[in-house]
């Protein structure tokens, strides 16, 4: 761990950069004499005095120019800067791919520095199908903790060393869990920050909804159930519609969670999502 990572704010621990410079503001506010936004904008070299201030409270946006100079003012050691870069370019990116991106680069640089494998294996969770499979795979009558037979039992197939990566990551995460000789499955779920659970949330959306996608061609039509509908709505059947669902998904939940040994697995999707572009749509929130 680095040493000025070790005595004061970590910024290897946040997912966002404004509540990391919030903080980073206090604890110099509070140990350097003579700090002010002022002092700041002069070390940097920026013409705004409250230009740290506006980016701060998300009045601003940093460029890669002004990224390097907050970095450099901020005397941040190599690797924290590194991190620094990656961390503002995934808060600041405008879209799904670049904010995936930039996270990987996160966690690289994190790992590397011994920091966040937790975070390293939530993503592996998200971002590879066959991980939660698995971990449903363990209430299957027939269950065998051993890469070889998860692999030829996962469809589409997967590697032995792909089976036998995400039997450590669920270990990892408190997801899987030794009991009479095998590995049996808990109850434990995931906890992110909100940014981080947005992305790896739409991370693991892309990959079900691409496994739907090849799932018609993969399979015999007695073996999936896969229809649509195209409907006109008002926006208050569109909002009714949206808790329709999530009541139905509970109620599959509820209905058909079971304590039993089960016989085997499947993936449900369900998606809802405008096929028009209308001025007067208002925006929602981030979806997730």
């Amino acid at each position: 761990m680095d040493k000025e990572a070790a005595q004061g704010v970590n910024i290897f621990e946040y997912d966002d950069y404004r509540r990391y410079l919030n903080d980073k503001y206090e604890e110099l506010k509070n140990t350097t004499k003579g700090f002010s936004y002022r002092a700041f904008a002069k070390k940097a070299g920026l013409s705004s005095w409250n230009y740290f201030l506006l980016v701060k409270k998300g009045q601003r946006n940093l460029s890669l120019k002004t990224i390097k100079k907050f970095a450099e003012a901020l005397d941040l050691p190599e690797r924290e800067a590194e991190y620094f870069e990656s961390l503002v370019m995934m808060n600041q990116a405008q879209n799904f791919t670049q904010r995936d991106y930039y996270y990987k680069e996160l966690l690289k640089i994190a790992t590397r520095r011994g920091f966040q494998q937790l975070e390293a294996a939530q993503y592996a969770y998200y971002s590879h199908w066959y991980i939660p499979v698995i971990r449903e795979m363990a209430e299957l009558k027939d269950f065998r903790a051993d890469p070889d037979w998860i692999a030829r039992h996962v469809s589409p197939a997967i590697t032995k060393r792909e089976a036998s990566e995400a039997l450590e990551t669920l270990k990892m995460l408190g997801m899987l869990t030794a009991e009479g000789g095998t590995l049996a499955k808990t109850e434990k779920s995931l906890s992110t920050g909100h940014e981080i659970r947005n992305l790896l949330v739409k991370n693991f959306h892309f990959k079900m909804i691409e496994l739907g996608y090849e799932a018609i061609e993969r399979y015999a039509s007695d073996q999936r159930e896969i229809g649509s509908l195209t409907l006109s709505l008002t926006s208050d059947q569109v909002a009714e519609l949206k808790q329709r669902i999530f009541r139905f998904r509970q109620e599959l939940l509820e209905t058909f969670t079971t304590d039993l040994a089960t016989d085997d697995i499947f993936q449900f999707n369900m998606q809802l999502f405008p096929v028009t572009r209308l001025d007067r749509r208002k925006k929602t929130e981030e979806p997730q």
